[in-house]
């Protein structure tokens, strides 16, 4: 949700949209080049509108590498200010490690965790999460201000807030009472 928030006050955004509801099956590098825009942006833009069912995609093969290109379907989405505010109270909670035993894939030059394996399920992290859970002290302890978190890392407190939450709902760490 929080991808979709940062993306909707985007004016791009609503070319891209525009732009596909009057021209469908476009992949995101002709759709740029046809507004001008960076192919990464629209492309970005697509991913997280398809994760919400705004636009769709599908693949078409040809000569050369596969293309996917995308159509506006439209559509409604619900924002649950409620979660929102909720993910927002967590800033001045403390949290720990939720287990000890899942394992950790470190990079120690970066301070971030890739991944974690744990019940034999291996999990990607995204660069906030891994960042985030480097921080984060182990079960055993009183843990740490998320507040002290936000001041440490050079990410937006919304995208901090929001991979603590994501990190609670895998259960790899918890939030202290």
């Amino acid at each position: 949700m929080n991808e979709l928030l940062k993306i909707l006050s985007s004016p791009q955004l609503f070319e891209v949209l525009n732009f596909l509801k009057d021209h469908s099956n476009k992949n995101p590098s002709s759709i740029a080049k046809e507004l001008g825009f960076h192919t990464f942006t629209v492309q970005r833009y697509l991913e997280i509108l398809e994760k919400f069912g705004i636009v769709s995609s599908k693949v078409e093969r040809k000569i050369g590498r596969p293309s996917k290109k995308y159509r506006y379907c439209g559509g409604k989405v619900t924002i649950d200010f409620d979660e929102i505010l909720k993910v927002f109270e967590l800033k001045s909670k403390k949290i720990r490690e939720r287990e000890s035993k899942a394992r950790y894939n470190y990079d120690l030059k970066k301070e971030t965790i890739n991944g974690v394996v744990k019940n034999g399920k291996i999990i990607k992290l995204s660069d906030v999460e891994g960042r985030v859970l480097f921080l984060v002290p182990p079960i055993d302890s009183t843990g740490i201000l998320i507040s002290k978190i936000v001041e440490k890392l050079n990410f937006p407190e919304f995208d901090i807030l929001f991979a603590i939450n994501n990190l609670v709902l895998m259960d790899i760490v918890e939030v202290v009472k």
